[in-house]
């Protein structure tokens, strides 16, 4: 608690990050920010009725945060693997339809989640990079209590805890990875697959067939649905 737990007021003029995890119920929402280069966890997100429906939580977000209730200057982090999970995301775009979405339709391993996390709360040089503000007890109790099984990556959420952990780790892992085998990969390849014969036809291929009209690009990323220049 000494370490991490710091009073984390509301930036402004920094973006505001909607941490999401609405596949269980009631979801789990933080709100976080950058702010000096740090990471800061600013509130939990909780309808005070027994209402926990995806738009009561954008209510009392739009409470707390009124100059950001357009979804202006917001990005929402999560995953959107079950059908449910999709159905309640789509109200959330809808209630914050400017904002920036980073959402992956294919459920994260729960080790990249932990090692992104743990990571960004203190790396292997002692060094902090992610703030807690005391507010946020749940958060603070899944870091506490939660426990990993038998020494593996395997999480219990069997006591109700992990599911805000979990929601902050949709939005490490994607900004702050921590896979060494991706890392190993990555920085080994001394050549571009785009730069072989193979990956240039099949470029040229696409191109012509967008040309013809024989095929369509999606408007939206197939991997975390945002509205941005495809790959």
């Amino acid at each position: 608690r000494d370490l991490h737990l710091s009073v984390a007021p509301f930036d402004r003029l920094a973006p505001l990050d909607l941490c999401l995890n609405y596949g269980i119920a009631p979801a789990a929402w933080l709100v976080t920010q950058v702010s000096s280069g740090q990471e800061r966890v600013l509130s939990e997100i909780a309808p005070s009725s027994d209402d926990t429906s995806p738009r009561a939580y954008l209510q009392e977000f739009r409470r707390l945060y009124p100059q950001r209730s357009s979804g202006q200057n917001v990005r929402i982090y999560g995953e959107v693997s079950q059908t449910s999970s999709r159905s309640d995301f789509e109200i959330i775009r809808a209630g914050l339809p400017r904002a920036q979405v980073f959402v992956r339709q294919k459920p994260m391993q729960e080790k990249d989640r932990i090692n992104a996390v743990n990571q960004r709360l203190r790396d292997s040089y002692g060094d902090v990079g992610a703030t807690v503000d005391p507010s946020c007890v749940r958060l603070i109790r899944d870091f506490e209590g939660t426990r990993n099984i038998e020494a593996s990556f395997r999480v219990t959420k069997e006591t109700g805890m992990g599911f805000y952990a979990a929601a902050l780790g949709a939005k490490y892992a994607f900004l702050y990875p921590a896979i060494l085998d991706t890392i190993r990969e990555t920085s080994s390849v001394h050549q571009w697959p785009e730069s072989t014969p193979e990956a240039r036809a099949a470029y040229h291929a696409v191109e012509r067939a967008l040309a013809k009209g024989t095929i369509r690009k999606p408007k939206t990323c197939e991997e975390c649905l945002s509205i941005r220049p495809l790959q």
